[in-house]
């Protein structure tokens, strides 16, 4: 009752969906992250953000483009554990070998409150390994914005995050989502 109403309030008072990503300039996923973690990662982007102001006014004396203005917004920070795998699992990506792969983001979309990953499952796997808390993405879209040639992010999700890669997603790092949305029934 308390959520609905401040969806409305929200609505009312902004003139914006609360579920609508885009309305934010940063979302933090704290599902599986301790607090020192989520804070590290807010700072990170602030700082980020405040270097890069005053970079960009020493040289043309204007304000930085915002990650809105570029169109790369919101700025993302999840579990590599609420990531919900859209290939195969491919041998070896958790075996007892470190991999080599840095985590520097991966490209995920949101449909139905889960998350989907678009791009990076070796990104994702090498963070699992590693137990890294927060991984840096890039919304590719949401619900039933546009993905690529001819498919929505709902039809991509609803395609490629079924029940047999999420199990063996699982089996492979060790856990189990939280969640699993409906269109991935276990």
């Amino acid at each position: 009752q308390r959520h609905e109403s401040e969806k409305l309030r929200f609505l009312t008072y902004y003139g914006a969906s609360l579920r609508n990503l885009r309305n934010y300039d940063l979302v933090v996923d704290t599902a599986y992250a301790d607090p020192a973690t989520i804070v590290a990662a807010i700072v990170e982007v602030a700082q980020a953000k405040a270097a890069d102001a005053v970079k960009s006014q020493a040289q043309s004396g204007s304000s930085e483009i915002s990650p809105r203005e570029r169109g790369d917004w919101p700025q993302l920070f999840l579990s590599p554990k609420s990531l919900m795998p859209t290939k195969d699992f491919a041998v070896g990506m958790a075996s007892g070998r470190p991999m080599q792969t840095s985590v520097v983001g991966v490209d995920v979309c949101r449909v139905a409150g889960a998350w989907a990953l678009v791009d990076g499952h070796q990104r994702v796997a090498a963070a699992l390994q590693a137990g890294t808390k927060l991984i840096p993405a890039r919304l590719a879209g949401l619900e039933d914005e546009v993905l690529g040639p001819s498919i929505t992010a709902r039809a991509f999700a609803e395609r490629h995050v079924t029940a047999a890669r999420v199990a063996a997603w699982e089996a492979a790092f060790g856990f189990r989502f939280a969640e699993t949305p409906v269109f991935a029934p276990r």
